[in-house]
């Protein structure tokens, strides 16, 4: 699939995990709603304008945030989201299924979005806070502030230290539940072997990325193998936690040699995807993580070790010299389950017929790359909505994630024929004029989408 059209996708994703959560009333807004629902975005985007100084103004910000994405005009997009964020009672929700990292900022005029996420960092807990640190240091380093960028990248509280091991067979997700050796032996002179039935041993990594994201890709050749990294963290006192993890790749995850989580799915996600609590003793902890890549070209982690409200624990140091450790470990971890999808579930079991719940719960999982339940909720959605490009367009995504050529052929062939003027079908065709060389025809669908898009694209 062509760089352009993946673009296309990663703006309805954007829209498509905006809905709003709140129970509307304003007749402007429901109204504006039903446009979208019909593809009218032009007609959606007057009606909100009409209740921006309504008492719901956060509904039309957000509806016009949506408006700004789908047609491309990132200024009416960031400035509506922000006062979004700004007026909504409870924007959290959204804050995390719709984070986009330093898409959030308007580079041509980053203080407000910089302000926000600043404030972010002292008035938001847990993975908000976490989110906020990684984007101020993403964006410094993406101007060329390094220094800057590594100051926010450190407040994040990941694990850097660690020893690794590998590569261990994953062909067919093969490995998974294959004692390589690693979990009985973590003393660093232990010759295992490979899957190439080469000697190896632990050896030491003394940092991870700038971002903080252990990369296995640096160290390893990382198709359809299984490398495992361990760490030892030292608590002041014993103490219940919770440890956070975003992966690329299946995961195993050990405190003192007894199996806290696990999860068969390769899945490319972000900060604090998977959740659960385990228990520290006072003094030196084992922790073990097993990474797996067969279906996916990625291999990484960044892991937290945090209190119960996702805030990292003051006093906790890692090492990545093997300590002694207690083998008496009897904790029983349990999984927490994401808020955010919660949430959502919640809201649709109050109205499941509601298209706003919906696609934002199918952009949550999306995501965190969860595709099989984001494709069955918007199944759902689609028999419900049959005509709606939103609805569409994520369904896309679950194809082209599967790739499953075939499911993404149809789709968009279905949005072209039911949407053919919106922007998104207008890409694809200009994309299909280009490819035959119809310079003329292409000519007319760039006119037709600079016209939707206005001149504060």
């Amino acid at each position: 699939m062509s760089i352009k059209l993946f673009k296309i996708f990663i703006i309805i994703v954007f829209i498509a995990g905006s809905n709003t959560v709140f129970a509307q009333k304003n007749s402007d807004i429901l109204q504006a709603w039903d446009h979208i629902a019909n593809n009218d975005l032009m007609a959606a985007k007057k009606s909100f304008e009409k209740a921006v100084n309504s008492d719901e103004k956060h509904y039309a910000h957000l509806g016009l945030s949506y408006v700004g994405a789908a047609i491309s005009n990132n200024k009416l997009r960031l400035e509506n989201y922000l006062k979004f964020i700004t007026t909504a009672p409870n924007p959290d929700p959204y804050l995390i299924a719709l984070w986009t990292g330093t898409g959030m900022i308007d580079y041509s005029d980053p203080d407000p979005y910089l302000e926000m996420l600043e404030e972010f960092t002292t008035n938001r807990d847990g993975t908000l806070r976490i989110l906020a640190y990684e984007t101020l240091g993403s964006y410094y380093e993406s101007i060329n502030k390094m220094s800057k960028a590594k100051e926010y990248f450190d407040k994040m509280g990941s694990i850097e230290t660690w020893q690794v091991i590998g590569e261990f067979e994953n062909i067919s997700e093969s490995g998974f539940n294959v004692d390589h050796g690693p979990l009985a032996h973590p003393e660093k002179d232990f010759d295992f072997t490979n899957k190439r039935g080469v000697d190896v041993k632990w050896f030491e990594l003394t940092q991870a990325r700038p971002d903080k994201w252990v990369d296995f890709a640096y160290h390893f050749y990382i198709d359809n193998s299984v490398i495992y990294a361990q760490n030892w963290v030292n608590s002041p006192t014993e103490q219940e936690v919770q440890i956070r993890i975003g992966t690329s790749g299946s995961l195993k995850f050990w405190v003192n040699d007894k199996l806290m989580f696990q999860e068969s799915e390769e899945r490319n996600n972000g900060l604090d995807t998977y959740i659960f609590t385990a228990k520290l003793n006072k003094g030196n902890n084992r922790v073990l993580l097993q990474i797996g890549a067969s279906e996916i070209s990625m291999s990484n982690f960044l892991v937290r070790i945090t209190d119960m409200k996702g805030n990292n624990i003051q006093g906790l140091t890692f090492s990545n010299q093997m300590k002694t450790y207690p083998s008496d470990y009897a904790y029983e971890s349990r999984t927490i389950e994401d808020p955010t999808e919660i949430y959502f579930k919640q809201k649709l079991e109050e109205n499941n017929n509601d298209l706003q719940h919906l696609l934002a719960l199918s952009q949550h999982y999306l995501k965190n790359d969860k595709v099989y339940p984001a494709k069955k909720i918007l199944k759902v959605a689609k028999n419900k909505y049959p005509d709606c490009s939103y609805v569409t367009f994520q369904l896309i995504e679950t194809y082209y994630r599967d790739d499953n050529r075939t499911g993404v052929s149809t789709y968009l062939e279905e949005l072209k024929d039911k949407d053919p003027n919106g922007i998104q079908s207008l890409g694809l065709l200009f994309e299909e004029a280009i490819d035959l060389e119809d310079y003329k025809e292409a000519e007319r669908l760039l006119e037709e989408k600079k016209k939707i898009q206005g001149t504060t694209a």
